[in-house]
């Protein structure tokens, strides 16, 4: 008889039970699970494991180590994907302040998300329409913790498309 795990959805078995312990390792992406059946295929338990789904169960007899190395895989896919910042909206001054000639809206929000996920909090003052959004993630980066915060904006001049003291 097996009870799921609150944690992971692990089917767990009691002692009594001759089969081995299932463990399922949840990845974030399928392309990710898909990965880890094709470079494990002898640990993938046949019947239970679902090639559809980003879960991928496998046989708790296998070897600790690729246990190991599968949860770091799937682990790697998390880090990847949180990494990315997406786009963050533009508030009306911010508009006011770009020059959108030089530039698009979706090059300054992307830049900008990279800002508030890095807490650059004067992201006009690093932005460069002219750098690409990777650019920015670099230059970005380099600057976290630094500068002028929201707070101190209101001090500073402003010209189209760039902040200057």
């Amino acid at each position: 008889m097996s009870s799921p795990n609150a944690i992971a959805d692990v089917p767990v078995t009691r002692e009594d039970d001759h089969r081995p312990p299932l463990v399922t390792i949840t990845c974030r992406h399928k392309a990710t699970a898909d990965t880890i059946r094709q470079e494990w295929p002898d640990a993938v338990v046949d019947g239970v494991d679902d090639a559809r789904r980003a879960a991928v169960t496998v046989s708790g007899d296998c070897l600790d180590r690729w246990i190991a190395e599968m949860v770091s895989e799937a682990a790697s896919d998390y880090r990847d994907e949180e990494s990315r910042y997406g786009q963050a909206s533009l508030t009306d001054f911010e508009k006011r302040c770009l020059d959108f000639t030089r530039s698009n809206v979706f090059h300054a929000r992307s830049v900008k998300a990279i800002a508030e996920g890095n807490g650059v909090g004067d992201w006009l003052a690093h932005y460069d329409p002219e750098l690409t959004v990777d650019e920015h993630r670099d230059l970005l980066e380099s600057v976290a913790g630094r500068g002028v915060t929201m707070r101190e904006l209101p001090h500073r001049q402003f010209q189209r498309g760039r902040v200057v003291a």
